[in-house]
């Protein structure tokens, strides 16, 4: 199976015949060299530790950002700077157009005086949201005010490159045992241990908190205890109630949820429709209320009387009633995981919900998988334009060359490499082809053209 995303992909089988019939077809294109395995993608590593946990982080294009926008800031951070930008916002921080510049020239000004060009800035910490959970909702946040920035949002962003500078984020695990996880302990400490934490949802929303009085929503999808679908969006209806905000989310999270389910199961079972029920949790009794009854009750009846808002309502509904999902409420205040999502959470607040979904970055040197042929590589004719560029599939910066990876074949469990594959399919570059046994044995392969 392969998966592209513009000039680099992976690719990953089990079957010798179909690999080499794929290794010859892409020979007759290019020369090729294969290297002992994928340890890089679209800038993010991609790590093996000796418990057969995979994981993922963008360390190094984390410090490759900074490095570009605050080229004169110190590498070491002193406790002033630990302290002053622990979180990725400044406390008091509110996005809203009031703030926004009035004219195009306004803008160019603050560029001039901070030393940067806000649309890059932020379009280069966009891509950074594919891994760091914590940033997540400021990076959506400057995205919306890209157009015209004003000074409190250029301070914020200044804020935020500071932050990854003192707190570089760290790595999203995906676990062999999934009960070993963060996330399974979580669950039982909230009460749910007889919740399979294997494949779980978490959704909230935070009401009347932005322009317009409009509601933050976010959900989080996770399998084998590693992030795989996450948003962090602001909803078009406006909600009249926590209860219809909620909603809203939940309906967003159900439409998410469906896809990497119909993803999950064609994967190990070869069917996308076969019923699989995912526990969602929530922490809006009201919302599981409304969503598990007809009833209309006068904290409900605004909701019903809205054609559009009551469609996201009989949504979720007939998901629940279908076994699609599973509605289950969770404290809010401490596992919570959607909340850090929804707004400006103090440092101090998100510590625990973040331990549970990012995880230390493993050494430089850790195995990734055990090579099984000879190290190999591949190498491209490129356009002028590409082979000046530093590309992800070109960390070196040679001109004209760049990477192939892996052939691998780890005696790894289903779940676990079904893990790293849908985190990459969420951003639709990487596939992994399944055996019909509990455990796989694959040959995984990358390619980059760029």
């Amino acid at each position: 199976m392969v998966l592209q995303y513009s000039d680099d992909f992976l690719i990953a089988s089990t079957d010798d015949i179909i690999k080499n019939k794929f290794k010859t077809a892409l020979s007759t294109r290019f020369e090729i060299e294969w290297k002992p395995h994928a340890d890089w993608f679209l800038q993010a590593r991609i790590r093996q530790d000796a418990d057969g946990n995979i994981s993922l982080d963008q360390h190094r294009y984390a410090k490759s950002v900074v490095g570009r926008y605050l080229p004169t800031a110190s590498p070491t951070s002193s406790p002033t700077d630990l302290r002053k930008f622990a979180s990725p916002l400044p406390t008091d921080m509110v996005w809203t157009k009031a703030n926004s510049s009035k004219t195009k020239t306004d803008v160019v000004d603050l560029e001039t005086e901070y030393g940067f060009r806000f649309i890059e800035a932020v379009g280069s910490l966009n891509f950074l949201s594919n891994t760091a959970y914590e940033e997540l909702f400021a990076i959506c946040k400057a995205c919306k005010h890209m157009q015209l920035p004003g000074r409190l949002h250029f301070q914020a962003l200044l804020h935020f490159l500071h932050h990854l500078r003192c707190y570089s984020p760290q790595a999203l695990t995906y676990y062999r045992d999934v009960t070993k996880s963060p996330l399974a302990t979580m669950l039982q400490e909230a009460g749910h241990a007889a919740v399979d934490p294997s494949f779980v949802w978490f959704c909230d929303s935070s009401f009347g908190d932005c322009d317009d009085s409009r509601s933050a929503g976010c959900h989080v999808g996770l399998l084998q205890g590693g992030l795989i679908n996450f948003s962090s969006f602001v909803p078009n209806p406006i909600a009249a109630s926590s209860c219809e905000s909620e909603t809203t989310t939940m309906t967003v999270a159900v439409m998410a949820s469906r896809q990497s389910v119909m993803i999950y199961c064609d994967l190990l079972y070869g069917n996308q429709e076969r019923l699989f029920t995912v526990p969602m949790f929530t922490n809006s009794s009201s919302g599981i209320a409304a969503t598990h009854n007809q009833r209309v009750t006068s904290m409900s009846r605004h909701i019903a009387r809205h054609c559009h808002i009551a469609r996201h309502w009989y949504y979720v509904r007939q998901a629940c009633q279908a076994g699609h999902i599973q509605l289950l409420h969770i404290d809010g205040d401490k596992y919570q995981l959607a909340d850090l999502g929804t707004k400006n959470v103090p440092a101090a607040e998100a510590s625990y919900k973040l331990s549970i979904i990012e995880t230390s970055i493993i050494e430089e040197g850790s195995i990734v998988a055990k090579a099984c042929e000879a190290p190999t590589a591949v190498f491209l004719d490129l356009s002028p334009m590409a082979q000046s560029k530093r590309g992800v599939g070109n960390p070196s910066g040679v001109p004209g060359k760049s990477h192939v990876c892996s052939n691998v074949d780890e005696m790894v469990p289903r779940s676990a490499t079904v893990s790293f594959a849908l985190d990459l399919l969420s951003d639709g570059v990487s596939s992994v082809q399944f055996t019909p046994s509990s455990t796989i044995s694959p040959q995984v392969e990358s390619c980059s053209l760029g």
